[in-house]
């Protein structure tokens, strides 16, 4: 809902958590509802738009102002889209850590990070990776996972098998798109907060 925490809650508290008519029709030829992100361009799609998504969400989770000069790099674990999906992108591969490094303004180890494209249980890949990199004795590391369904590409994908929610879809879904981001370090006696 927001770009940081504090956006999120508020806007949930205000009930302000309803999909927003967007510009592309469906196959029924009627406005698509998708919860999108705040303050993002309508035109951005794909890597420029998880991007945008992504950069607040590093900024909030990695603490800034490091007094170390350099300041640490950690590796990103970070799940994204299935590759084949309609707005499949090679660089989501492995060229989006410097790209999000550099947006984010964050120092990311790049050669230590990875990528997971395996759908929804990406995420579990990536925690499962950021938690092995913790036990052999990494200090910390970035875990995320970002995603977007606004997309024309996309959001015909669902369209036409009739999963976007409709008076006429009971199995469909209001699509959406967000980015969550933790540091994780270990913890005392309990492998990582």
């Amino acid at each position: 809902l927001g770009l940081s925490g504090l956006d999120a809650a508020m806007l949930v508290r205000d009930k302000r958590g309803e999909p927003r008519s967007t510009r592309f029709l469906d196959k029924r030829r009627r406005f698509i509802g998708v919860h999108m992100a705040p303050g993002i361009r309508g035109d951005l799609h794909g890597l420029d738009r998880l991007v945008a998504l992504a950069a607040p969400a590093l900024r909030a989770a990695v603490p800034a102002g490091q007094a170390e000069s350099p300041p640490p790099t950690w590796p990103l674990f970070l799940a994204v889209a299935e590759a084949g999906r309609p707005d499949d992108d090679a660089r989501l591969a492995g060229e989006i850590v410097p790209i999000l490094a550099e947006a984010s303004g964050v120092a990311i180890d790049a050669s230590r990070s990875r990528t997971f494209r395996t759908g929804h249980a990406g995420a579990a890949f990536a925690l499962v990776a950021a938690l092995d990199e913790l036990q052999k004795g990494a200090p910390a590391v970035i875990l995320g996972a970002v995603d977007s369904y606004y997309h024309p590409d996309v959001l015909a994908w669902p369209d036409a098998e009739c999963r976007l929610h409709a008076l006429d879809a009971e199995n469909g879904f209001v699509p959406g798109e967000g980015a969550a981001i933790l540091l994780l370090t270990p913890g005392l006696g309990r492998g990582a907060r």
